[in-house]
């Protein structure tokens, strides 16, 4: 994460290490592991322009790992709960959209979700992250 803002925590040969707050104006606020100036282990993330947040794991600045990722600035409550791979959903998980909650196994493409449900339901939903 390029520190164009304000950074509060660990440093170790000039750069970010252990926990730290990154704070970027109008873009984004993370907390949690740093390793080489990026996020890296557990932390939160928080996009400003749109509030979107993440909460889970990190690998060299990617969702990656166990996290769940929502949407709360929507009309339509939406978040998925579950495996991260390089910023991409993947595999089992739960999956929330007006209301539902779904377990599902979500396959993420370019702005396209397939949910293939354990009741039955199989479709897409459009949408970006």
């Amino acid at each position: 994460m390029k520190a164009t803002g304000i950074y509060m925590g660990g440093w170790k040969n000039n750069e970010f290490e252990g926990q730290g707050h990154l704070f970027r104006p109008d873009i984004l606020e993370y907390r949690g592991d740093f390793v080489k100036s990026k996020a890296h282990g557990q932390g939160k993330i928080e996009y400003l322009s749109n509030g979107h947040k993440y909460e889970g794991g990190f690998k060299e600045d990617h969702r990656d790992g166990f996290g769940t990722y929502r949407w709360p600035k929507t009309l339509k409550p939406i978040y998925f709960k579950g495996q991260w791979i390089q910023d991409n959903p993947k595999g089992p998980g739960e999956f929330k959209i007006t209301g539902l909650i779904d377990k599902a196994t979500i396959t993420y493409k370019t702005k396209l979700w397939d949910v293939a449900s354990n009741d039955g339901f199989n479709g897409a939903y459009k949408g970006t992250i």
